[in-house]
Parts: structure tokens; C-alpha cells; sequence
């Protein structure tokens, strides 16, 4: 590695001394990542000169070909080391489409290298202002060779001077910048003096080493916080139906994310890699985690092979890799074997509790397993089809085992939505009856816990036994997305707005890739009148996903509470283009709306689709838009009467508010459970 010019840089209160690789602040350094370093160097060495992204991809990253992404990450995190608050330019501006220039003013000064015994650095106003007066410097760094990796890695990660600064103890924080007592220096031998400076060195040298090793240590050191398992690939087999790979992936999920120990990304956010070759790193970057689990299934014979490879996002390292041998017969065992050895891969500190949860077995039996696998599979496509076959899995399921417990949670899932397009009074009793199973033979069960949770607030309108049904889940597995979804969307219909966004939150970075759960936190605002939030929230889901038909009928609910009624028509007329209405209904709607204003063109609307059949409290909606109160009392009246909404939505409902001063809506709220 050759010698960087030695060049002193001042900025603000900041210095940047390229000799030593330091940034410092005030003379005090700065703790600065390798690259982001380097980004700030290219920068200041062409302040007020634009410099395109390819240019720095190329001097920051010269051998390596990496994408855009890592350079925008870089820059964020130069913004913090610097102090510039979002949206400030104090010292880099983004050039849109180009690239970055660095707009603070520069001053460029000699920095002359101490000779051999001396203190100097430079002139004495040098020293003074950039050092610190009458200061040593923090370090002196060698350049490794590059010829020794582990030194190369060392310096790669940070500076020996930044490693001895992060490592100070208060109390010698206090030493260095209390002057010492003058004493008189005892005289040394030339031979002591040497040996003292090579044990300082060797000292030096074992304070970065021990660094380095903690960086690389296992996940208990905090290395690995975040971890996905990708569905496994099934190789020779067709992806189009089989649940085995993602099934395989959900287990590992499921032991892992019981122990609580590492964040791990629920299967619905992997369930989207299921049936394709996924690039693992990709993955993990869009997952937002910090290590990937990525496997070959393939059966070869009457054996199942795994092969298995952890890798680490960042620098691409593989953590462990394995190929692990089992009979077809004896998938359980295959699977038990692999949630150890990744358990040990991550050196995880296992309790005797944990080791129980990394063996739990549902059932011994393989065929109610793989019915169970498609139960899932059907049940997260969320229509009333799929989720008829995922009823029929898991029942098949309970046929060959009555006491998996998994498959009774499953089916329990399935009577608890209202897009299984069931009437309420004929899923509750389902839904009731399928998860107090599940729990009599699992009672730690997160998943039941939490179905539990939605059933007592939807349908049994019970608020305090919902809130320790969720609560009790998340206490078995804070990794389980859908507990925060379910918790935080209860919350948010009773006014406990700070709550309810706090989980939803949690859920979100759990499963960053879920859009009915970032237009759930579009909900909230709605629900609390903050509709520009709203708008925004709703506008960046479909960003990712333009046809996502929910958000769309959401953002024309947004539209209409502002009185923004040709905006709000046309998004429900996009919503419905989307569900590919006939073009010839399309038309003849917005025509009404033309002819008769917004009740014209709810009133075509209800002609040509009637009043929802099972959905009293929508239809009350559908009348309020009309302006038919009658009509839309006795709507939520059989709506109390038949558990199709008003108990979960009438407390904050923005379609309510025309009646909300009224005495016959204020006397609903108390019979749902609301004072007044």
C-alpha cells in the first residue's frame, strides 16, 4: 500500500490529516468507517467540484464492483460522522442524477511528518490548532503490507489509533487530559528503553488482534442480529405447488425466532423467494438483515440432502456452510440436525428450555406435516378460494393427527378473516372452537395466542382478554410479525394511536417487505384525521406495488373525508379497473358521477352491485354516502346483531362522523363498549 500525500485538510471545526488516515474534530479524533472515510477524502480533495457516483465508485471501491446502494449508505453515514442534520447541506451536496459535491470551504495545509525523536508536526500554529496544544499525537499507524491478511483486515475495519479510542476507560480518558505530575524522568538503559517501546507495541498489537476478534466473533457478540432463512430450493422438483422448501425454511424460523435471541424475518417475508432462485445477497438486502441462511433441498433415492450455506451480507463472508444426509422417512430428524448446527453456527448460548424448542415437533406424522405446509401455502394468498383449500388442507391434516396442534392454530387462521368471504356468525364459532384446541394441546403456541387475540377483539369484543392473548404471544415469540400487525391494528380502533404505531412499527421491521402492513400504518393516520400523512404512507405503497387495489380504495377514503370527491372517484373507479370491472360499468359510473355528483354515483354504484350480503356496516357506509341516516342506523344495527364490524371500526370511523353528535350513534357506542 503506498503512503497517502501528507496533506492536512481543514473544514469547519473538522481536520482531516490524509497521512494518518484521522478525521478529527477540535483536535480530538473522530471514529470514522474505512470507506466512509474514503468517500470523505475524495470529496475534500475536490471541494466545490462535482463528483459523479461512478468516479467515487471507483476511487472508494477500485477492485471491487459493488452496487450504487453501497455508496448512498456510505454518504448517510458521512452526513452523521460530520453532524449534518437531514436536509441540511452544511458540507455535501447531492447533485441529482450526478453525483455529490463537497460545498464547505477547504484549506489545504503542509503537514510535515515528525523527524526520528522529535515532537514536531508540522509548524508550531499546525501543532497547535490541529493537534492540540502541547499534545502528543493519539497514534502513529504502519501501513500493513498487503501480503498479511489478518493486519489487512485489521486496518480495513479501523485505524489502531481508533481502536485504543474506542477501548479508553474513564478512568484513562481522565489521565490523558489531566496533566501530569512533573517528576523527574528515572533514566533508562538503551536496552530498556527498547524493550519498553517493543512491549508497548506488542501491547498495541493485542489490543487491535482482541478488537478484531470480537468484530469477528459470533452472533452473541453482536456481530449477526438479524437473520433470514430463505425457502430451501428443491432441486429436480417443480416449485409451482410444493411446500416442502418453504416449509423447511418456516421450521427453522419458527425454533429460532421462539428463542428470542436473534432477529429473525417471518416467513411472510420470505414466502415472495418461494419457487424462484433467489440471489441470497439481494435477499438479505432487501430484508434489511445482516445474515442469510440459503439451502439446496434434493432428493436423491430414498435420502433427502440439505445443503446449507450462511453468509454474511456485508462483506459477502460465508459464516457456515454444511451438507447434512437424511432418509426421506426421517425429515424430523434432518430438520432437528440443521436447527442445531445452525443454532451453533450462530453460537447462540443455549438453555435446556432452548434446545426442547429447537427439537419441537407438531406431529410424527410426515403426511399431516406436508398438509399442513399447504394449509399455510393457500392460507396466505388471502382470498376466499385459497383460503377454502387452506380449510381443506389442515382438516385433512387433523383427520391423520387430532392433536397437531399447529394444523387446529391453521385452521383457526383461516375462520378468523374476513376474506375468507364466510359470514361472521358462521366463522366465529370455528374460529373459537379451533384455537382453544390448539392451545389445550400447545398452550406455547405464539401463533394460536395470537389468533386467540384477534378473535376476543373481533368477534367477542373482549379488550382485555385480546390484549393478554397478544401479549402472551409475544412473550413466546417476539419474532412473530403477525402478533404486532393483529396487536397494533386493535390498538389503533381505540384511540391508542401512539401504541398502535409503535407496533405496527415493530411488525414492520420485522417484515419490511409487507405492504398490507405499511398501508396499516396509512390506516392509523386516517383513522386519526392526519390524512396528509396518510396520503403519503398510502402514495409510497404504491410506489412499490402500483396495482395494490387495498391502498387504492384506501387513498379514495382519504380523498373523500377531505371533500376532494373527483379525486376520491377516481381512485375508486381505478380500484375497481384493477378487479378488472367491465369497461362498460366503468363508463356508465363515472357518467353518474358526471350527472349527479358523488350520491349519483353511489347511487349507480349500489344498483348495479347491490348491498354487500354478510357486510351490514359497509352497507351503513354506502348509505351515509347517500345521505340515508335511517337507513344507515338500521344497517349498524344489524351489524351489532351479526358481528360484521361495527364493534372493531365504529369508535374512530372518519364515514361516522356525520352521525357521531347524534343520541341514537353515542348510545351504539355504549353498546359496543365505548363511553361516551
Amino acid at each position: 500500500m503506498s503512503k497517502p500525500e501528507s496533506s492536512l485538510y481543514e473544514f469547519g471545526e473538522f481536520q482531516l490529516d490524509a497521512a494518518r488516515r484521522l478525521l478529527l474534530r477540535q483536535g480530538e479524533p473522530v471514529t470514522i468507517a474505512p470507506k466512509v472515510y474514503e468517500v470523505l477524502l475524495a470529496l475534500v480533495e475536490t471541494p466545490g467540484q462535482p463528483l459523479s457516483k461512478d468516479e467515487l465508485l471507483r476511487r472508494v471501491w477500485p477492485d471491487t464492483v459493488v452496487e450504487e446502494s453501497n455508496l448512498t449508505v456510505s454518504v448517510s453515514a458521512l452526513r452523521k460522522v460530520l453532524g449534518e442534520r437531514r436536509d441540511e447541506h452544511q458540507f455535501i451536496a447531492t447533485l441529482p442524477g450526478i453525483g455529490y459535491q463537497f460545498v464547505a470551504p477547504v484549506s489545504q495545509l503542509e503537514n510535515n511528518p515528525p523527524e526520528e525523536g522529535g515532537r514536531g508536526y508540522g509548524t508550531g500554529s499546525v501543532s497547535d490548532l490541529h493537534l492540540g496544544k502541547g499534545r502528543e499525537p493519539q497514534a502513529q499507524v504502519a501501513h500493513a503490507p498487503r501480503s498479511v491478511p489478518l493486519a489487512e483486515q485489521v486496518l480495513e475495519r479501523q485505524t489502531i489509533a481508533q481502536v485504543v479510542i474506542e477501548e479508553e476507560t474513564e478512568a484513562e480518558t481522565h489521565a490523558r487530559t489531566t496533566p501530569p505530575l512533573q517528576l523527574p524522568a528515572p533514566r533508562r538503559s538503551f536496552v530498556a528503553t527498547r524493550w519498553l517501546a517493543l512491549g508497548g507495541a506488542a501491547l498495541l498489537l493485542v489490543a487491535a488482534l482482541a478488537w478484531y476478534f470480537r468484530r469477528e466473533a459470533p452472533a452473541n457478540s453482536g456481530q449477526v442480529r438479524s437473520l433470514a432463512v430463505l425457502p430451501f430450493t428443491e432441486l429436480g422438483q417443480s416449485q409451482a405447488d410444493s411446500a416442502l422448501g418453504l416449509g423447511m425454511a418456516d421450521t427453522l424460523i419458527s425454533r429460532l425466532g421462539s428463542l428470542g435471541q436473534i432477529e429473525v424475518r417471518p416467513t411472510a417475508a420470505i414466502r415472495r423467494y418461494a419457487g424462484q432462485t433467489a440471489d441470497p445477497l439481494a435477499a438479505g438486502r432487501e430484508l434489511r438483515v445482516e445474515a442469510v441462511l440459503s439451502a439446496n433441498l434434493q432428493r436423491q433415492g430414498q435420502t433427502l440432502r440439505v445443503t446449507a450455506q450462511l453468509v454474511r451480507i456485508n462483506d459477502q463472508h460465508t459464516l457456515w456452510s454444511d451438507t447434512l444426509d437424511e432418509q426421506a422417512t426421517r425429515l424430523f430428524t434432518l430438520q432437528d440436525n440443521l436447527s442445531a448446527r445452525l443454532a451453533a453456527a450462530l453460537a447462540l448460548p443455549l438453555s435446556a428450555r432452548d434446545r426442547e424448542r429447537l427439537t419441537k415437533h407438531g406431529t410424527a406424522n410426515i403426511e399431516a406435516y406436508q398438509l399442513y405446509l399447504k394449509g399455510r401455502l393457500f392460507w396466505n394468498r388471502r382470498t376466499p378460494e385459497w383460503i377454502a383449500k387452506g380449510i381443506e388442507s389442515f382438516e385433512q391434516a387433523l383427520q391423520l393427527d387430532q392433536q397437531y396442534a399447529l394444523a387446529w392454530a391453521g385452521l383457526a387462521d383461516c375462520y378468523v378473516l374476513s376474506s375468507s368471504g364466510l359470514p361472521a356468525l358462521e366463522r366465529m364459532p370455528k374460529a373459537h372452537a379451533a384455537v382453544e384446541r390448539a392451545l389445550q394441546l400447545d398452550e406455547q403456541l405464539a401463533e394460536a395466542h395470537a389468533t386467540r387475540g384477534l378473535i376476543k377483539f373481533k368477534f367477542d369484543f373482549d379488550l382485555a382478554g385480546a390484549e393478554t392473548a397478544f401479549q402472551r404471544a409475544i412473550e413466546l415469540n417476539p419474532n412473530y410479525a403477525t402478533t404486532f400487525h393483529w396487536y397494533g391494528d386493535c390498538l389503533s380502533r381505540l384511540d391508542r394511536f401512539d401504541e398502535a404505531l409503535r407496533l405496527l412499527r415493530q411488525a414492520e421491521r420485522l417484515d419490511p417487505l409487507a405492504l398490507a402492513l405499511k398501508e396499516d400504518i396509512g390506516t392509523v393516520y386516517y383513522r386519526m384525521r392526519r390524512y396528509a400523512e396518510a396520503e403519503k404512507q398510502y402514495r409510497d405503497v404504491l410506489a412499490i406495488d402500483p396495482g395494490f387495489a387495498r391502498t387504492v380504495g384506501m387513498l379514495a377514503l382519504v380523498d373523500a373525508a377531505q371533500g376532494r370527491y373527483d379525486e376520491a372517484v377516481a381512485m375508486h373507479l381505478h380500484k375497481q379497473e384493477l378487479a378488472a370491472a367491465p369497461p362498460a360499468e366503468l363508463s356508465a359510473f363515472k357518467q353518474a358521477y358526471q350527472q349527479g355528483g358523488w350520491a349519483g354515483y353511489w347511487r349507480k354504484y349500489r344498483a348495479a352491485n347491490g348491498e354487500k350480503k354478510g357486510n351490514a356496516y359497509e352497507n351503513a357506509r354506502l348509505a351515509l354516502r347517500l345521505g340515508e341516516r335511517a337507513r344507515a342506523y338500521e344497517w349498524l344495527e344489524q351489524s351489532f346483531a351479526d358481528h360484521s364490524g361495527i364493534q372493531i371500526d365504529i369508535k374512530n370511523d372518519p364515514e361516522m362522523d356525520p352521525l357521531r353528535a347524534e343520541p341514537r350513534f353515542q348510545a351504539l357506542l355504549r353498546r359496543c363498549g365505548f363511553a361516551p
